[in-house]
């Protein structure tokens, strides 16, 4: 299927979709297969060290980038889906995003994403986090949950710009958004006060009580 540009997947566990980034360049988005293994190994090695720490919040080689990336078919509620380029020339995988949903049922799940560093800053990490809302919702969760660091200002903005109403949790040294799937998506739910620094810094200021 191919929903309009910036549309929002149907959502089943085989969605195929073929969008655009904000500079108009084509992306598919498509489960994760057993054959992938090729091209996730390209997109590890092409990841830069910084990119690997904010998605696994420490440093890891490729190899292991790979085994995280690919997973396991065993793992019970995990869904993962790859971006890649289309044409032309030849398919590069430049996105990889993945929920796991907990073992007891609760209609909820954990959320994560990396993008190649060439791809960042594109639009890409959005259109996954709407895929995997689209996906998720169809299989009955109703939250979609993403831990990222402090310093991550881009994917933090990425949660509060998804157009979902979100809750934040501070945790020590990482920020927890919550996002409530239930529903269709909006805009422009956040504002200038909703960007990660200026939230950071209201939630890290003391705050004072009443008068003496």
């Amino acid at each position: 299927m191919r929903p309009e540009p910036g549309g929002e997947p149907t959502g089943s566990r085989d969605p195929v979709e073929v969008d655009a980034l904000r500079d108009g360049t084509r992306v598919r988005i498509r489960p994760l297969q057993t054959g992938d293994r090729p091209g996730v190994e390209e997109f590890a090695r092409r990841l830069s060290l910084e990119a690997v720490e904010l998605r696994y919040f420490v440093p890891l080689p490729p190899a292991r980038v790979v085994e995280e990336l690919l997973g396991s078919d065993r793992v019970t509620g995990r869904y993962a889906a790859l971006m890649e380029t289309v044409g032309p020339g030849p398919v590069r995988i430049v996105g990889h995003a993945e929920y796991v949903r907990p073992k007891d049922g609760r209609a909820v799940a954990e959320a994560a994403f990396v993008i190649a560093d060439s791809f960042q800053g594109r639009g890409a990490a959005t259109l996954l986090l709407w895929h995997l809302a689209a996906v998720a919702r169809s299989e009955g969760i109703r939250t979609l949950e993403t831990v990222a660091l402090r310093t991550n200002a881009a994917m933090l903005q990425v949660c509060f710009d998804a157009g979902y109403p979100f809750s934040v949790a501070l945790e020590e040294d990482t920020v927890r958004v919550s996002l409530d799937i239930s529903g269709e998506r909006q805009t422009a739910l956040s504002s200038l006060a909703d960007r990660p620094e200026a939230f950071l810094e209201r939630r890290a200021r003391p705050s004072t009580g009443p008068a003496a």
